[in-house]
This record gives structure tokens, C-alpha cells and sequence, in this order.
């Protein structure tokens, strides 16, 4: 690998264990029936070329108290030895800090910490108590220092009693990362929030980025749209504000298959750079590769600082924005439906009838009451 600077492989959300609507047949069942290296096959090359791979682990990787017969139990819910496969596959960094990793409760929480660790990948976005709001990570490579911090800007809908990731104020997270500049070259910092399904970031999201960046972060790497989005170089800094979805079984709208991972250099005069490599998930959970030189060009297509704010704010004030992510809910919602009925005789048909059921019930007494 080249010494001239440090290449950081990121991704966008990794969910290790199956859907309500896949149950039987999503991630988790792909990987207990194919092996680890089977999800990872068609894009191991791409890792090869990283120092330090990240991505956004979106579930937790315990059986604890799982119970098979419970889709409330069994979705979401990685095999633990999925940590194994994550290390193997190039990823150093696994960003914990968001709205599924407490889903299972605190103890299966602290065996996916526990995996991580054991497998030597560092979990990002641990609430901290002391200096910082964030525990923070520094990895030393190359002869530069990058330190990481991740937090979750999503409501906790689970367990919001304790929450043992981070999800700070905006002071908070200024503070943080004006305290891990005085220790690193370099500032990376991994974010989860934005309204899912969308294909641009909305007004608000833009100014929050741009004041991360004002705040001194270099590199922000935003995850839960479920949607890839633009790259914007504001005051020379990066901001990816969407990968979308890399390992993840949502199969019932294509941008939601739709994926990239970031080839990005840090060179050690602090130039950063970035190469987007669009990946679209297979039947079999699968990231590929694919050579579209429409979504090729998009990708590498990059912002500069100031224009994409403007033509996001008029959109905005506009109500455009909103307007348009509402109709696509509404495709994307039936599109769900169907692919729930045409799938429905495969994988574990029982359990997601019964999830499929309980669901109507509860809306309908909540109309009711």
C-alpha cells in the first residue's frame, strides 16, 4: 500500500440479522446457511485497498434470551459469530451509536461490544462521562493520527430510560471535537439521524453538517436515510451524507438496495479525497459492484461548498422536499405489502404471519380508541 497517505474504506449500514418481512430469508439466514465470507465475496477486493475500514453496525450480534418462536424476538438480531466474519471482511470501525443496538436490551447490547472487541473491531459511539460526551477512537497509521467519534442523533425508542450510546447536544459534540483536535491530525466523525427513504439531505440536516465542519470534524460520515446521497466538499472538508444500505434485506425498493463505498485518502498534508464505488444488493444480501456509468457519474459528481445549501433551501420553503418523500413512502409502503404476500411461503412463514397480524391488530386498536 502506498505510504503517501492513509486509504479509509467506508460503508454505509450493516443490519446483521434478518427483517420482520425476511424472516428465514434475510442477512442472518444468508449467513447461517452460506457462510460469513459469502456476503462479503463480491466486493472483498474494494476492502483489500483500505487502511482502516468502517461501517454502521445496525443491529446487535446476541442470542441472548432470544426466543424463536417471536418475530418481536428474532428480528433484527445478528448470529454473534457475524463479528468474525465483520474483521475478517476488512472493518476496524463499527459505529454503534443508533436505533436498533439497543432493540434486544442492555445485555444483548453489551455481548455486541463484547463480539467487537474480541474480534479487534473498535465499537464507535460509547457514551461517555468524563472529557467527552463520546468516547473517542484514535488510530495511528501511516505517520497520522485519525480519531473518530460517533453519535446517534435518532430519538431512543427502546430503552430511553439509560442509553449507553452516545446521543449529545450540538454544544456537546463542538466540545468533543474541539477536544480531540488537540491530539489527532485528523477528525472523522460518524453521525446517525436524517429522514429515512431520502435521496438528498433536507435543509436542516445541510446546516447541521456545515456546523460540524465549522466546529473543526474533517470528515463526516452520515448513515440512516436508507438512500445513497450527494458528497459535498464544504471549505475543503468531506461530508458524505449517505452510503445507504450495504448489508441489509430491504427488498422492496430498489434505493434501498442501492449502496456505495467511499474510497477515501487522507494524504499527509491533510488533502482529502474520494472515490464512490456503487454497489447494489443482490437477492442474496449481497453487495456488487455494478458499472451504471449514470449512477457512476452521480456518485463522483461532487458539491462545492455554498450551492447545494441554496438550491435546498428553496426546495424547502417550497415544501417540495417533504412533498416528494411523502409520495415516495407511500410506493414504498406498497411495495412492502406486496413483496410481504409474494414472499410470504418462504423462510419462516408461520413467524412472519404472526408478526404481519399482530401489527393490524395494534393499528386497529389504536384507531379505535
Amino acid at each position: 500500500m502506498n505510504n503517501d497517505f492513509i486509504t479509509l474504506i467506508a460503508v454505509g449500514d450493516i443490519s446483521p440479522g434478518d427483517h420482520y418481512f425476511t424472516l428465514g430469508h434475510g442477512v442472518r439466514a444468508v449467513f447461517e446457511k452460506k457462510g460469513g465470507g459469502y456476503l462479503f465475496a463480491k466486493v472483498q477486493h474494494l476492502f483489500q485497498k483500505g487502511d482502516i475500514g468502517f461501517c454502521n453496525l445496525e443491529g446487535v450480534l446476541s442470542d441472548d434470551e432470544l426466543k424463536r418462536e417471536s418475530p418481536a424476538s428474532y428480528g433484527f438480531r445478528g448470529n454473534p459469530f457475524m463479528a468474525k466474519t465483520l474483521r475478517e471482511a476488512g472493518i476496524d470501525i463499527a459505529n454503534i451509536a443508533n436505533n436498533h443496538i439497543l432493540q434486544h436490551g442492555q445485555k444483548s447490547f453489551d455481548e455486541t461490544i463484547a463480539h467487537l472487541n474480541k474480534n479487534k473491531i473498535s465499537p464507535l459511539g460509547i457514551r461517555e462521562q468524563g472529557a467527552y460526551s463520546s468516547l473517542p477512537l484514535i488510530k495511528e497509521c501511516k505517520g497520522l493520527t485519525l480519531g473518530f467519534l460517533g453519535y446517534s442523533f435518532v430519538p431512543e425508542q427502546f430503552y430511553p430510560q439509560n442509553v449507553p450510546y452516545a446521543i449529545s447536544s450540538l454544544e456537546a459534540i463542538k466540545s468533543d471535537i474541539k477536544c480531540l483536535q488537540q491530539h489527532v491530525d485528523i477528525v472523522v466523525l460518524s453521525g446517525h439521524f436524517g429522514l429515512e427513504i431520502s435521496n438528498n439531505p433536507s435543509l436542516n440536516s445541510i446546516d447541521l453538517m456545515h456546523a460540524l465542519i465549522d466546529a473543526g470534524a474533517d470528515i463526516i460520515i452520515r448513515h440512516h436515510p436508507h438512500d445513497v446521497q450527494p458528497v459535498e466538499f464544504y471549505k475543503e472538508k468531506l461530508i458524505l451524507y449517505s452510503l445507504g444500505d450495504f448489508i441489509f434485506d430491504l427488498f422492496w425498493g430498489k434505493e434501498l438496495l442501492l449502496g456505495a463505498i467511499a474510497e477515501i485518502k487522507i494524504r499527509h498534508d491533510r488533502e482529502i479525497t474520494v472515490k464512490m464505488h456503487p454497489v447494489l444488493i443482490n437477492e442474496y444480501c449481497q453487495p456488487v459492484p455494478i458499472n451504471d456509468k449514470a449512477i457512476c457519474t452521480k456518485l463522483n459528481t461532487f458539491i462545492h461548498t455554498g450551492t447545494y445549501r441554496e438550491i435546498s433551501k428553496i426546495e424547502n420553503e417550497n415544501y417540495g422536499y417533504y412533498i416528494k418523500l411523502h409520495r415516495k413512502n407511500i410506493i414504498l409502503n406498497l411495495n412492502k405489502i406486496f413483496y410481504f404476500f409474494s414472499r410470504l411461503p418462504f423462510g419462516r412463514t408461520r413467524l412472519k404471519l404472526k408478526f404481519f397480524l399482530k401489527k393490524i391488530i395494534s393499528r386497529m386498536s389504536r384507531l379505535l380508541s
